[in-house]
């Protein structure tokens, strides 16, 4: 018997009000780094765009909400050559008091801003301090340092280091999961105390697909347990991409599910990973094309098993 996270639907993601070049808005969401439930939809970070799209499930309709733009620009990537200057935001998680904040990788100085976004405001927070004590953290950064996944968990703040990169310090290579005290975190990005300190820290082995390493790539939580997205992604360090060979979901300490289309593990690179609130086992997800002139799909995921 093997598990699998089995693909029933899958949306290609365009705004509903289409490209408006003025403000570097394509027609699409270009690259799906990260999930997060927010004001009753689903909010889907981008990692080469400084734009938040919203999508209202029961509707189909997505929002572009605009992020501040670095010098007229909102769109990043090799086919620019600006990719040095995005802010890759890697991961998303909605706070308590409903504002959302999406985090960057922090895989190099420019990448290490999160914006917070409440209401119509939208402002950039310097993470930097909290990276730094991820990245001297026993077990958190085993490879070039890189968070792909953030959630907010049982009254914390927990944060996965994806190991994709090259190793650091010549050990293995091991994602890195770490929690953080919510209060002090919330505190810290209200000016209100210094950078909290991670409260501890885990490796995680996945294991293997086509002999490319699985790696996480978001963090959810379906009120009881900590869930995963993973990638296996051949790639050459913690900036490039890479040929993804499969993508599986689950709990920390639970099984592995294989993501399949139909009967078959698909090679989408599964980037984003929330809850469906209103059926037990099921989960949306979003996924990273690696290019920029596809949307970014939508899945809708039911765990089930399959007699392989």
């Amino acid at each position: 018997m093997t598990a699998v996270a089995r693909i029933w639907s899958r949306w290609p993601l365009r705004y509903s009000e289409g490209p408006d070049p003025a403000h570097d808005r394509p027609g699409h969401v270009r690259a799906g780094s990260g999930l997060a439930h927010w004001r009753g939809g689903l909010a889907v970070a981008q990692d080469d765009a400084s734009w938040l799209a919203w999508l209202d499930v029961a509707t189909g309709r997505v929002d572009a909400i605009a992020l501040p733009a670095d010098r007229g620009v909102r769109l990043f990537g090799d086919d620019r050559g600006n990719k040095a200057r995005k802010g890759d935001h890697e991961s998303a998680f909605a706070l308590p008091d409903g504002r959302l904040v999406l985090a960057g990788s922090g895989s190099t100085a420019a990448r290490r801003g999160w914006w917070v976004v409440d209401g119509a405001s939208v402002r950039r927070f310097d993470a930097g301090a909290l990276y730094d004590r991820l990245a001297a953290l026993a077990g958190f950064a085993s490879a070039e340092f890189n968070v792909e996944g953030a959630t907010v968990h049982d009254g914390a703040l927990w944060l996965a280091g994806r190991s994709n990169g090259a190793a650091r310090g010549g050990g293995p290579r091991r994602d890195g999961l770490a929690r953080v005290d919510l209060g002090a975190a919330t505190a810290w990005l209200d000016g209100r105390g210094a950078a909290p300190d991670p409260e501890s820290a885990n490796t995680v082995d996945l294991g293997t697909v086509a002999g490319v390493r699985l790696t996480i790539t978001d963090l959810a939580s379906d009120g009881g347990a900590l869930w995963f997205a993973a990638a296996a992604e051949d790639s050459p360090d913690a900036i490039g991409d890479g040929r993804v060979t499969g993508s599986a979901i689950g709990a920390l300490g639970g099984p592995i599910w294989r993501v399949c289309d139909g009967d078959l593990p698909t090679t989408d690179k599964v980037e984003g990973l929330a809850a469906d609130p209103d059926r037990p086992g099921w989960w949306w997800a979003v996924v990273d094309a690696d290019d920029t002139g596809r949307p970014a799909d939508l899945l809708h995921l039911s765990v089930v098993n399959s007699t392989s």
